[in-house]
């Protein structure tokens, strides 16, 4: 099907960027059929098509939501995207990436949400890590002819904004960069959505011109909290019959993650961590009759296959399956430190993260550990294992003790109603009811007019071009 076959209009109220992710995918369903209620239309534009796209397509082809590629406007900039589609709203999962700020920054007479995934205090001032930088650089050399496409991207995208790159000259190159790099969340945003009220104080006083700070909650976790115990119970018949597990055996599943695409880890330490886990699996299975699902990150390669064993193939599935599926199906749940920990606390299933490489001693280097993953431990809402030994003790502890398990599922709802108190399922209506109240309250409605362009010349960026009320740079709660 071709994509734009799911489009049924040109324009749109809102245009939602995102990366190509199954958890993305499904936060854009939501967002689209909670605006749709409200009469606001939003076309959703995945930003670059890397990674198991054909799964994120089938989901926005089963949702009948409106969505395109990028690489669906050849040869435009982000200026000329949004002067075809005319949106009233940007929205991006974060505005610290090159490839969405070139549309912030091309939308500067737009009202620009910024749905804030990442904790405010792991990226306000946050300075360069240069060593993890050249991890990073190097981790991604086999897609240099995708980055070349991206930034190249960028540099046209902002060279046609001559007003905002005028002004930011000074950090042109360095934001160049830190293409792979954190910088201040909202820096670029008219409107930020935070995920609590102690990220909006932080963001308020670091982004001074942003017209709204507001806290919703995360909305990635709104489908684990909304899981009602009969949806929970169909999930765990239907990955019963899909891996053709049996009723009585247990699932144990394991969300796995991309340390080394992301520069982590090596390929070969990687590699001995996955022997270690499958064979603590294989001592387990001889006190214990249960199934292992192991759930890869989207930006993971498969490296079991080159562990295999024949007897894999009886208790083993590997799967992209749906992530709120798998934690509801689950008797137990391990991990590395990953967001994913977080949905498995609100479901309340017992977690083991696994601390082999020393993850929290280098999370700086590791790409930033968030702090609520960290807490989750530090709070006993988990059990962490630093060797194969202390994995397996955790493991069979869990499933044979049920005292255990009653004090780690008590020890998640102490978490749950402390640190993670905004995640109560309303994130998504929190942010429909936003952006209704943004397009709302203007005077008059964005309107977009394309200028011709000149051959050889970048494009003219017009006060003219809008009609907008006087830009006010008080936040708001």
């Amino acid at each position: 099907m071709d994509d734009s076959d799911s489009v049924e209009k040109n324009t749109f109220d809102v245009v939602f960027l995102l990366p190509p992710r199954l958890e993305f995918a499904a936060l854009a369903k939501a967002l689209f059929a909670t605006l749709s209620k409200i009469d606001i239309s939003m076309m959703s534009i995945v930003t670059i098509s890397a990674g198991d796209w054909r799964e994120v397509e089938n989901a926005f082809v089963s949702s009948k939501i409106p969505f395109k590629k990028l690489s669906d406007f050849s040869g435009k900039t982000s200026l000329e995207v949004l002067l075809e589609l005319k949106p009233q709203l940007i929205i991006t999962d974060n505005d610290l990436m090159n490839m969405d700020r070139t549309f912030v920054l091309s939308g500067q007479y737009l009202h620009i949400p910024t749905m804030v995934i990442r904790e405010a205090n792991t990226t306000l001032g946050k300075e360069i890590n240069y060593l993890w930088l050249s991890y990073e650089i190097i981790a991604k050399l086999n897609q240099l002819p995708r980055l070349i496409r991206v930034y190249m991207f960028y540099v046209r995208s902002a060279s046609a904004v001559k007003p905002i790159l005028v002004r930011n000259v000074p950090n042109l190159i360095l934001t160049l960069l830190r293409g792979f790099e954190e910088g201040i969340v909202g820096n670029y945003a008219d409107y930020i959505l935070a995920n609590t009220q102690e990220d909006a104080e932080a963001l308020r006083k670091q982004c001074q011109n942003a017209k709204l700070v507001r806290a919703v909650g995360n909305p990635r976790f709104d489908e684990t909290m909304n899981l009602s115990k009969d949806e929970s119970t169909k999930a765990r018949i239907e990955i019963q019959r899909t891996f053709n597990i049996p009723s009585n055996s247990k699932i144990i599943l394991f969300l796995s993650s991309a340390q080394v695409e992301h520069g982590m880890l090596t390929k070969k330490q990687k590699i001995l961590a996955n022997q270690q886990i499958l064979s603590v699996m294989e001592q387990l299975r001889e006190k214990a009759d249960f199934d292992l699902l192991i759930k890869l990150h989207p930006m993971e390669k498969d490296l079991f296959p080159l562990i295999w064993k024949p007897n894999y193939n009886e208790y083993v599935h590997v799967t992209t399956f749906d992530l709120s599926k798998l934690i509801a199906a689950s008797d137990l749940v391990f991990s590395w430190y990953s967001t994913a920990m977080i949905n498995v606390v609100v479901a309340r299933k017992p977690l083991v993260v696994i601390n082999f490489h020393k993850d929290r001693e280098n999370a700086p280097e590791a790409g930033g550990i968030l702090p609520s993953t960290l807490a989750i431990a530090d709070n006993n809402a988990a059990v962490e294992a630093t060797n194969a030994n202390e994995l397996y003790k955790c493991m069979f502890t869990i499933l044979s003790d049920h005292e255990f398990r009653e004090k780690l599922k008590q020890s998640q709802e102490a978490f749950h109603s402390t640190y993670l108190k905004t995640i109560d399922g309303n994130s998504i209506n929190r942010i429909a009811e936003t952006i209704r109240q943004i397009i709302g309250t203007k005077t008059q409605s964005v309107r977009l007019v394309k200028q011709p362009i000149k051959k050889k010349k970048t494009i003219k960026y017009k006060d003219s071009l809008f009609t907008l009320g006087q830009r006010n740079t008080r936040n708001e709660g």
